[in-house]
């Protein structure tokens, strides 16, 4: 149906603004990073977009949307051969909330784009940014992620969650906005490889 819709150029109706109610802790962790997981390092040179970033060897700070900085790595290196840029996926931890986002960088060492969102608002940036990417050799020291817990996690519609057999799940009283069976846009595709985006964002420059 909501294929349909994108073909006739109508678009599917919105999500009805959903907050998840509950906490979700997140223990203490020391992750091993893999020695594929690249030490990037990133700046932004300008404040362009009160965009933030302050990258060293894979691990920093991130600013967006009046948010920041926020303690931050990277852990994944995607080549997106299509626009000529290798995209650094990070996150963001703050208690209450994550912030996944994803750095465009260039082959001549410019950093041209960031994307990022937050687990706490439907929200989602896609802007040009002023700054400089070098890479390292890759390292696997471990990275000491704090205990935490998630709030106010903002939901989508069309997905139904349960809890594992023998366990109770708490409902969320937001719930109901959502009707049952609802269908989602299909999203465009804007990342490679195993990334999916919202749809109606266009793709970054590749100047």
């Amino acid at each position: 149906m909501s294929v349909c819709a994108a073909a006739c150029g109508e678009r599917p109706p919105l999500c009805p603004e959903a907050h998840y109610d509950g906490e979700i802790p997140v223990a203490a962790t020391s992750v091993a990073m893999s020695s594929r997981v690249p030490r990037a390092t990133a700046h932004t040179t300008s404040d362009r977009g009160g965009i933030s970033v302050d990258i060293v060897d894979g691990v920093g700070t991130v600013s967006y949307e009046g948010r920041g900085p926020i303690p931050a790595f990277l852990f994944s290196e995607i080549p997106w051969d299509f626009i000529s840029r290798t995209l650094y996926a990070g996150l963001g931890i703050a208690d209450g909330v994550w912030y996944p986002f994803w750095l465009y960088c260039s082959d001549d060492g410019r950093l041209t784009d960031f994307d990022g969102e937050m687990s706490d608002r439907d929200v989602a940036i896609l802007t040009p940014v002023e700054g400089t990417c070098t890479l390292a050799a890759a390292s696997g020291a471990p990275l000491e992620i704090p205990a935490h817990s998630l709030r106010n996690v903002a939901l989508s519609c069309g997905f139904t969650v349960t809890a594992p057999p023998g366990t109770r799940a708490r409902p969320a009283s937001t719930a109901s906005s959502c009707r049952a069976g609802a269908t989602t846009s299909t999203p465009t595709a804007r990342r490679p490889t195993n990334t999916s985006r919202r749809s109606g964002r266009s793709s970054p420059t590749t100047a």
